[in-house]
């Protein structure tokens, strides 16, 4: 499975996006025992176990997008559609949650400026 997700928030947001939506989930699905790990600061591994089948994400923060693949086992390929679709909402959440506290930050940024 391959999924390329189009955002204008630039590398750093997107990538503590990524980092939010993380903390989040992985407290959510706990039960699957997540690790992420990141082989560098854009590279990274998302590794959970489901019914015994331990499956890797990687994960590619880029300026203007963000990469997933996934090698889906043989068992869990009918719920692929289902799996994107939730993964593409998640990923607009968060991406529009991230736009949201930039644009607050940016905000306080010129109102601070105004101030001094």
């Amino acid at each position: 499975m391959k999924l390329n997700l189009t955002h204008h928030i630039g590398l750093a947001t997107a990538k503590k996006a990524a980092l939010l939506a993380w903390a989040y989930h992985a407290q959510r699905w706990a039960k699957y025992q997540p690790q992420m790990v990141w082989d560098d600061d854009r590279r990274a591994r998302v590794i959970f176990s489901v019914q015994g089948v331990t499956i890797t994400v990687f994960l590619n923060v880029n300026p203007h997008n963000i990469e997933l693949s996934a090698a889906v086992p043989f068992v869990f390929k009918l719920f692929t559609k289902q799996a994107i679709a939730v993964v593409k909402r998640e990923f607009q959440h968060w991406v529009g949650a991230a736009q949201s506290a930039l644009k607050k930050q940016q905000g306080e940024d010129a109102d601070s400026a105004d101030i001094g």
